[in-house]
């Protein structure tokens, strides 16, 4: 794990997290945490596929368990212990190209300049986002929403992808994934984007 930066954690207290960085796709006042800063472990390259640009994004929820974790080593821990799970099946890397903890900071996961692996026989073009937490027993955070917000905008602004094209995991494969209470927000940006039509 690598050294430990202190910002806000919350209104209500402090605690380590990193200090910001250049952003890498978003708005304005936006920061990104760097893969460098949660993880020194390099992807196989061997076992990933350059990405060819991407023409949809699918929201993923962490699906382990209840998780509110928002201090940065235990967020930057358990993006550790999906990492190495991620690398025993082979994936060559965390699977996720972007992950966003429960204090709604975004994490660098795979580079945007290979396919993930988070959708089984659907990564082409597929650009992968999950939530920490799990959707089906807690509620996404406030900030986490907002964050996921933000993020969905850049990524459709530098790629061109409709709100038509976000999907949730179950959209795509068979799994519960993003969970009940993430997936009625995926739904609902199909839906803004019908109403905006009509």
């Amino acid at each position: 794990m690598v050294a430990r930066h202190a910002v806000a954690q919350d209104d209500e207290e402090e605690t380590d997290a990193p200090s910001p960085v250049e952003p890498l796709l978003y708005d304005e006042g936006s920061a990104i945490i760097r893969r460098s800063e949660w993880s020194r472990a390099p992807g196989k390259q061997d076992l990933l596929k350059p990405a060819e640009g991407f023409t949809r994004l699918t929201v993923h929820h962490e699906g382990n368990g209840v998780n509110t974790h928002t201090r940065w080593d235990d967020v930057a821990r358990d993006l550790n212990g999906i990492l190495d799970a991620h690398m025993k099946k082979h994936w060559g890397d965390i699977a996720y190209h972007f992950v966003i903890d429960y204090s709604g900071r975004i994490w660098e996961g795979r580079s945007l300049g290979y396919e993930g692996a988070h959708v089984l026989a659907n990564n082409e073009e597929n650009l992968g986002v999950m939530l920490m937490g799990n959707f089906e027993e807690q509620q996404p955070s406030a900030r986490q929403l907002a964050s996921l917000n933000r993020l969905i905008a850049a990524v459709r602004r530098k790629y061109l992808i409709s709100l038509s094209s976000i999907y949730g995991h179950r959209d795509l494969g068979h799994s519960v994934c993003p969970g009940r209470n993430l997936y009625a927000y995926v739904t609902g940006l199909r839906r803004d984007e019908t109403d905006e039509e009509a």
